[in-house]
C-alpha cells in the first residue's frame, strides 16, 4: 500500500497529461500482480499454514526493498515548480 501511495503521488507530481496513460497501464499491472500474489499468499497459508506463509512474505517484502535500494530511486529528486 505504501508503494501504491508513493506512485500515486509520482503520477501526479512528475508526469505530464501525454504520459498519464502509459503510467495508468503500469498501475493497473501492478493491480494485478497484487491480486495475483494475495490469491497465491492465501492459498500458501492454507496449504502450508500461517507461518510459514508469513515468513515467506516477510521475505519476499525484505528482497523486494533490497532491490529497490539497488536501483537509482532513492536518488530520485522531483524537479523544482518553477523549471
Amino acid at each position: 500500500m505504501l508503494g501504491a501511495a508513493a506512485f500515486g503521488s509520482l503520477l501526479g507530481a512528475a508526469v505530464t497529461k501525454r504520459t498519464a496513460a502509459r503510467i495508468g497501464a503500469a498501475w493497473a499491472y501492478t493491480a494485478g500482480c497484487l491480486l495475483f500474489t494475495g490469491l497465491l499468499g492465501g492459498l500458501l497459508g492454507a496449504t502450508a499454514g500461517l507461518r510459514p506463509a508469513l515468513w515467506v512474505a516477510t521475505l519476499g517484502g525484505t528482497a523486494g526493498a533490497a532491490l529497490v535500494l539497488l536501483t537509482t530511486l532513492p536518488r530520485y529528486r522531483l524537479p523544482r515548480a518553477g523549471l
